[in-house]
C-alpha cells in the first residue's frame, strides 16, 4: 500500500507546498520597485558621464589652442579655400562656443552651427590689421539636450591664447573671473580659465 493511501486510511490529509497569489504579487511589487530604482541611477548616472565627459572635451581643446599658441604652430590644414597665410603672422588660437544667447555669444562669431565649439587659428598682418580666424577643429555636442549654460556662471564665451605670451584674452566683462558652464538634465559642470592661460 502506497503513503499515501495509507495516510487517506490514517484520515491525514498531506500538505502542498507552494506560493500563495498574494505572496507572489508581493515579491514582483518589490523586484519591480527595485529595478526602477536600479534604472532611475543608471540613467542619472549615465546623464552625469555624459556632461563630464562633455566639458572634460571642452577643457581638452581649451589645453590644445594653449599648446599650439606656445609652439607657434602655423597649421595649414585649418586654411580656408582661398587663404594661404601669406603675409600673415600667427597670432595666437581661440576657442569659442557656439551659443545663441545674449551679447556673449554674438561677439565672437563661429562657423558652424550652435551647440558646438570651435578651435581657431588666428591670423593678422605684422601691423595688427587683417585679421582673419581660422577654423582648424569644430565639435558638436553629441547630445543635443548638452550646452552652453545661459546662466551668469558664464562669463565667457571664447578663449584667445596669444603665441607670443600664452596668456589669454577672453570676452568675459571686467573684473569678472573667465569661466563658462555646460549644462543639460539639471547636471551643470564649470571650466575656468585663468589670466595666465591655466584652464581649470
Amino acid at each position: 500500500m502506497t503513503s499515501t493511501a495509507s495516510s487517506r486510511q490514517s484520515g491525514f490529509t498531506p500538505i502542498e507546498s507552494g506560493f500563495t497569489l498574494i505572496e507572489l504579487i508581493i515579491v514582483f511589487s518589490v523586484i519591480t520597485v527595485l529595478s526602477s530604482l536600479g534604472v532611475a541611477s543608471f540613467v542619472a548616472y549615465s546623464r552625469s558621464q555624459t556632461i563630464d565627459t562633455a566639458m572634460k572635451d571642452f577643457k581638452s581643446v581649451l589645453f590644445t589652442a594653449r599648446s599650439r599658441a606656445l609652439s607657434q604652430l602655423r597649421d595649414s590644414t585649418c586654411f580656408s579655400s582661398g587663404f594661404d597665410g601669406q603675409g600673415y603672422e600667427l597670432e595666437g588660437y581661440q576657442v569659442v562656443a557656439c551659443c545663441s544667447f545674449g551679447p556673449l555669444c554674438s561677439s565672437v562669431q563661429c562657423n558652424t552651427v550652435s551647440n558646438s565649439y570651435e578651435l581657431q587659428a588666428v591670423y593678422g598682418y605684422p601691423d595688427g590689421s587683417g585679421r582673419v580666424a581660422q577654423t582648424c577643429l569644430s565639435k558638436k555636442f553629441a547630445d543635443p539636450n548638452i550646452g552652453v549654460s545661459s546662466s551668469n556662471k558664464t562669463t565667457a564665451t571664447y578663449f584667445f591664447f596669444s603665441s607670443v605670451t600664452g596668456a589669454v584674452t577672453t570676452n568675459a566683462s571686467s573684473g569678472q573671473l573667465p569661466q563658462i558652464e555646460f549644462s543639460g538634465y539639471g547636471i551643470t559642470k564649470l571650466a575656468t580659465v585663468s589670466a595666465t592661460g591655466v584652464v581649470q
